[in-house]
């Protein structure tokens, strides 16, 4: 429910980089955005969602979003 609080781009750049596990770097070229950028809209995602959730709800969102982008690395 947290996540649908995110905007569009918010939404695809967490997608991108946590779920099908590309660099910062690749997710730029792909949404055509700056590095810069794809930094700040991964930074946002998280503070909005710390902020939607309790802390250990967001642990939780953390751990989760890292363990898929490792496994999609193997």
């Amino acid at each position: 429910q947290a996540i649908s609080e995110l905007t569009t781009r918010q939404r695809e750049t967490l997608y991108l980089r946590f779920y099908e596990g590309l660099s910062y770097e690749e997710v730029a070229e792909v949404s055509t955005l700056s590095v810069g950028r794809v930094y700040n809209l991964v930074c946002e995602s998280i503070k909005k969602l710390r902020h939607l959730l309790q802390d250990k709800d967001l642990f939780l969102v953390i751990f989760l979003l890292l363990k898929i982008s490792v496994l999609h690395f193997f």
